[in-house]
């Protein structure tokens, strides 16, 4: 049997928590800081969560720790992407699923409550107390609670409390909800209800996803009734791990067994069994007379400690005072640190008593800052070499990386891996190879193509408005993908620069933070400050749960600026900020946030509202944006979602005014149009290609045409995003003038949008010469690489035929489309 723990995540941009994977043959156990990006890392690396039996979470609960969990779980719950829906009703067997973690565990998952949910899953939730013991058939895991100096013990949690909460919990995944219970429809009027025919347009389409029967909606999914969580306070004990297998029993020794009188046959199987037999002379014979002696499980040690203060309680555990039987069943300690922890004296004391075993080290400062999504670095690349100025490079700074100098100290890479069974070893045969632009190398196809473009340049139209504004309006698409991260495209979020340092960030999934800081490694924090408004359209994973890090580090810069006073807005529905007001109880230092912006429920600039009952924007906006009017429609898709247009005044000429649309997610919307005629730029939806418009009104979505003709309509100029990630290109989408297909670190300016028309024969080929690799694990775990399909191959399960305008994705990444 080969057990190894494998290093899955270190610190970087991408992926700022830690992770391992856990290997037996028969399933896998993940241990560490499920973070933003842990998700995607799994699919670059080929990684399949179907397997994944139990997730233990280290530390306190936290987001650095739980940011990324949402989007496991639900990846748990359907890890091949086969369920035609995330709400059927559907039991997909598989195994029963455990999350473990400390408390407020349950608490930060019910806070999801209204946009997360899964039916069927065997899924549990455990908080584990002091002095807890896990086991199974393959492990034995004890919890060492690691207290913080100076604070306090948190009043636990009531039994009733807990119960309350782990109903909330159950309900959000293992439910026996279907979409097929329907109740009266409470947005009716009093006369529906007598049996008046009532016109269908008085239902609302955010409702249901197909027509409901007269005079019904569906009934929402129990967990998303609950009104109101229980007050708690933020959790600071921090949890580590020592994880041990089981004794190995010794071996059988038929020879001895032979001497000491017994027959060859059932009275060996009875000892090998461990039961004892009787000789033909009357003598008991036990296992132990004719067995090696059993070896003791072996194991490694996860130490997660988020400070300084988490020192003397970590050293003075039971657990570790006496280091020479210790390192008899421990050979390597997994550390998540800071880089102050790492390097203090005590902790490098600590590490010499134990030089026995090997120390595996992911620490900011320790741990060089590699580009762990290789695919989509490697398009960003390529494309980087057609227009430099549009397409951003993904970059990485690793200058202040201190090395490691100790020979039983090792930096935690992703691949790397510590075997525990048969023996112990630490291998590097695994280890991703560290991305390298400058290995890139455009094809002879791309370099012909990207010639043509560039003799194009004077025929590049222009925008009628890019000469009216001193500084022109820019797009920066941070993620263009929809539903779950793919190894080519990340989820929804997009900056909008008005001019010069002024910034509104639109919608933010997992990973925007990372998106940014590879854009931007050395200004992030100018550009973390100079974003104003956070704009979220609705609550859905892939839209805001990347806004909880950006909020956090934007707050940090102002109370060390001592800017408390620094105008910051937040734009979203009015549960975004019914679940910041529930989710920030209970991470540390951020309840106090919610007094230090300004947030303006999307509800209140509805377009059909009263000239009276209309809000008024801070005056604030208008001197640091120019943004003078927001307007909204509801979106077609799920409760309280929506579009939008701003509307901006041009610095050099006050009678000039821009306008952006943004859609979010929605089906095509007349009242949409109505409020964008006239719009300048429209970002817009274009999750699903034409010959998928069932699926597109299944799951209230929008196909690439049916985006065009929105765009048309408004006339206005369209780029197009969210696209699914079955699809890593989209370059023959919308052929013409007047469109963009939006990519991850692209740029789109005014005075640039004339280049798009002549740049895709050079895009094309990009992604002709893109190596799609699908790793799967065998048994063995022998990673195995399928061969480079190559033009006119035939299409993978999944792919679609290529329609006239559209085409298909080289690759199936994922069928989940929320």
């Amino acid at each position: 049997m080969r057990v190894h723990a494998q290093v899955l995540t270190s610190v970087s941009s991408d992926t700022p928590g830690t992770t391992l994977l856990l290997h037996f043959d028969s399933k896998r156990y993940v241990f560490g800081q499920i973070s933003e990006g842990t998700q995607r890392a799994f699919q670059e690396r080929g990684l399949k969560l179907s397997k994944v039996s139990d997730i233990f979470l280290t530390g306190p609960t936290d987001w650095h720790r739980t940011g990324g969990l949402a989007g496991v779980m639900l990846a748990m719950g359907d890890p091949d992407g086969t369920r035609t829906s995330a709400v059927d009703g559907q039991d997909f067997g598989g195994l029963e699923q455990q999350v473990h973690g400390g408390e407020n565990l349950l608490y930060t998952l019910a806070t999801m409550r209204r946009f997360i949910f899964r039916t069927g899953m065997k899924l549990k939730v455990t908080e584990h107390q002091p002095g807890d013991t896990w086991t199974d058939e393959n492990v034995v895991v004890k919890t060492l609670h690691i207290r913080p100096q100076n604070q306090g013990e948190r009043q636990r949690d009531s039994q009733e409390k807990h119960q309350f909460l782990a109903k909330v919990v159950d309900d959000m995944f293992c439910s026996n909800w279907t979409m097929n219970t329907w109740v009266d429809d409470p947005n009716l009027p009093a006369e529906a209800a007598e049996g008046e025919e009532v016109q269908e347009a008085v239902r609302s389409f955010q409702l249901s996803t197909k027509a409901p029967l007269k005079g019904k909606v569906r009934a929402p999914w129990p967990a998303s009734t609950i009104v109101a969580l229980p007050e708690t306070t933020p959790n600071t004990v921090s949890l580590c791990y020592i994880v041990m297998l089981h004794p190995q029993r010794g071996k059988f020794l038929p020879k001895r067994a032979k001497e000491l009188g017994v027959k060859p046959g059932p009275d060996f199987s009875k000892l090998s069994s461990g039961q004892s037999v009787v000789t033909a002379d009357g003598n008991t014979i036990t296992p132990e007379d004719v067995m090696e002696p059993t070896r003791p499980g072996t194991g490694i040690a996860v130490c997660d400690l988020p400070s300084v203060d988490y020192i003397p309680d970590f050293l003075a555990s039971e657990e570790w005072k006496n280091p020479e039987e210790v390192q008899k069943t421990i050979g390597a300690f997994f550390w998540m640190a800071p880089k102050e922890i790492i390097f203090h004296p005590t902790i490098q004391d600590f590490m010499e008593k134990f030089n026995g075993a090997q120390h595996i080290i992911s620490s900011p400062g320790c741990t060089p800052d590699r580009i762990n999504f290789k695919a989509a670095a490697k398009a960003s690349v390529l494309l980087n070499k057609i227009d430099a100025d549009m397409f951003l490079l993904p970059l990485m700074d690793s200058s202040k990386c201190t090395p490691l100098t100790e020979p039983y100290q090792t930096q935690a890479h992703p691949g790397l891996q510590w075997q525990i069974e048969p023996k112990w070893d630490l291998g590097t045969s695994h280890l991703d190879p560290e991305f390298n632009a400058s290995e890139i190398v455009a094809s002879e196809g791309l370099q012909t193509a990207i010639t043509s473009y560039r003799a194009s340049e004077d025929k590049w139209s222009k925008h009628p408005k890019q000469d009216v504004f001193a500084f022109q309006p820019e797009l920066i698409t941070l993620g263009t993908g929809s539903s779950a991260p793919g190894r080519h495209r990340n989820v929804s979020g997009t900056l909008f620069k008005i001019s010069a340092n002024k910034y509104i960030l639109i919608d933010c999934g997992d990973g925007t933070l990372g998106q940014i800081k590879r854009l931007y490694p050395d200004n992030i924090d100018q550009v973390i400050s100079d974003i104003n408004v956070i704009y979220i359209s609705h609550l859905h994973a892939d839209h805001h749960l990347g806004s909880v890090p950006i909020i956090r580090h934007k707050l940090s810069l102002m109370t060390e600026a001592k800017q408390d006073s620094q105008p910051f807005t937040i734009i979203g529905p009015r549960i975004f900020l019914t679940w910041m007001t529930e989710y920030f109880r209970c991470e540390p230092d951020m309840e106090e946030a919610l007094g230090r912006f300004t947030f303006l429920a999307c509800e209140d600039f509805l377009a059909d509202t009263s000239p009276g009952n209309q809000v008024q924007l801070p005056s604030y906006l208008q001197q640091t944006l120019d943004l003078i009017k927001v307007v909204t429609v509801p979106a077609h898709h799920c409760l309280s979602s929506f579009c939008v247009v701003f509307h901006f005044t041009s610095s050099s000429s006050e009678a000039t005014e821009f306008k952006l649309a943004y859609s979010g997610d929605t089906r095509p919307l007349d009242s949409f149009v109505e409020i964008s005629k006239g719009v300048d730029l429209l970002l817009h939806e274009a999750t699903f290609e034409d010959s998928m418009l069932a699926q597109a009104k299944a799951k209230k979505h929008s196909t690439v045409s049916e985006a065009l003709d929105v765009g048309g309509r408004m006339g206005a100029t369209t780029v197009l995003t969210h696209f699914s990630q079955r699809y890593c290109e989209m370059v023959e989408a919308g052929q013409g003038k007047g469109v963009v297909v939006a990519f991850d670190g692209m740029r789109v300016k005014l005075g640039w949008l004339g280049r798009w028309e002549h740049i895709r024969g050079a895009l094309g080929e990009v992604f002709k010469e893109d190596e799609t690799e699908e790793v799967e694990e065998d048994e063995g775990n022998k990673e195995k690489t399928s061969p480079k399909r190559k033009a006119g191959d035939k299409k993978g399960k999944g792919d679609q035929k290529a329609k006239k305008g559209k085409m298909p994705g080289r690759g199936v990444l994922s069928r989940r489309e929320g």
